[in-house]
């Protein structure tokens, strides 16, 4: 029986408890002001987030200018590339609103990032099809 949570955030929908619960482990609540920057370009730090309410833009730099190239809202995620790769941020998140994160600092053990990049295709195929 999927869980409260799952039916709140879709992309961990498909998921069985017991990846649920790995995946799980370690999140901690961010609560931010509107204005925030949670990410910025550039930095190195290994935080993924869902997005649990308010709303985040993501903004590029591009020619020495910054455009937004998302916006984020409820349940929504973002920071995932870093997480898992190490690799710099490649944009920058402000909160537009007051808003409520999940942190995700790192991923645990290859079967924990398994299961994150199973969570992200599942997301990405199901908004393409």
């Amino acid at each position: 029986m999927r869980s409260k949570f799952q039916l709140e955030v879709p992309m961990l929908g498909h998921l069985l408890e017991n990846d649920l619960m790995m995946l799980s482990a370690g999140l901690e609540e961010k609560k931010v002001k509107s204005g925030e920057t949670v990410i910025k370009e550039g930095d190195f730090d290994k935080e993924m987030f869902l997005l649990m309410s308010g709303e985040v833009i993501v903004r590029a730099q591009e020619d020495g200018e910054y455009r937004e190239v998302h916006r984020i809202t409820r349940t929504g995620f973002f920071g995932e590339r870093t997480l898992l790769t190490g690799e710099p941020r490649c944009a920058t998140c402000k909160a537009v609103t007051d808003s409520i994160l999940l942190k995700k600092s790192k991923v645990r053990e290859n079967v924990n990032a398994s299961i994150l990049i199973n969570c992200i295709k599942h997301t990405i195929c199901s908004s393409c099809a």
